[in-house]
């Protein structure tokens, strides 16, 4: 995709809120390697509550964020828990923020830390 057209993995942040970050967080799980930035908002690994998974490779890392509310109507606090520690594990530079409310929304604060991951990554200053 990306790569095709001329843009590294290492030069893409990968950003994704609900449904998105849900499926992000599940394939950047799957398919892990070094990338500009990973933004889960209000998301995390696609799957059961019972089921056992196990993830190998390397972020590298990569600055990531992962931000939600507690209690979300849509993710459980237990799956954005679990997908930060798989993404720690794995080498991310893990910033996360779970902060009160029941909205299912971006709040004002996890707005402002995607913004400073991809002005850092614009930057050029990504591994710093």
């Amino acid at each position: 995709m990306a790569a095709g057209a001329g843009w590294p993995p290492e030069r893409v942040v990968l950003l994704g809120f609900s449904q998105g970050a849900c499926l992000l967080a599940h394939w950047a799980l799957l398919h892990p390697r070094r990338y500009a930035g990973l933004v889960v908002l209000t998301g995390g690994y696609v799957g059961t509550e019972r089921e056992e998974v196990s993830f190998a490779g390397d972020f590298d890392g990569t600055p990531a964020l992962l931000a939600g509310r507690e209690p979300d109507p849509w993710v459980p606090r237990s799956r954005m828990a679990q997908t930060e520690g798989w993404l720690r594990g794995m080498g991310a530079r893990l910033t996360s923020l779970i902060e009160p409310g029941a909205e299912h929304e971006v709040s004002a604060r996890a707005s402002e830390l995607t913004a400073r991951l991809v002005r850092h990554t614009v930057g050029g200053t990504g591994r710093g």
